[in-house]
């Protein structure tokens, strides 16, 4: 991206996908943030949708950290209970 324009074509692209629900390009951060229904868009489409204007999509790896487990299920008789919050899961 070269200026502001270029971030609004990218983010007018973006924002043109079926099943986009907000996209935002930040030009200074060279940045979009995006969020979408995962059952009508993938990630691959983002990046073919950011390519097909002209621009390239570096490619980095993203670890999400998951926070409020505190134990392993206790089984009691025929159903299981989370031991730190007492929740019994769902079972699919």
């Amino acid at each position: 991206m070269n200026c502001a324009a270029c971030a609004a074509r990218i983010e007018r692209g973006l924002s043109s996908l079926p099943g986009m629900t907000r996209a935002a390009v930040n030009f200074a951060a060279a940045r979009a943030t995006v969020s979408f229904d995962p059952a009508a868009l993938d990630v691959d489409q983002l990046i073919g949708r950011v390519t097909e204007r002209g621009y390239e999509v570096p490619l980095t790896r993203l670890t999400l950290p998951v926070t409020g487990m505190s134990s392993a299920p206790v089984w009691a008789g025929s159903r299981a209970r989370c031991a730190g919050c007492r929740v019994s899961p769902r079972r699919r």
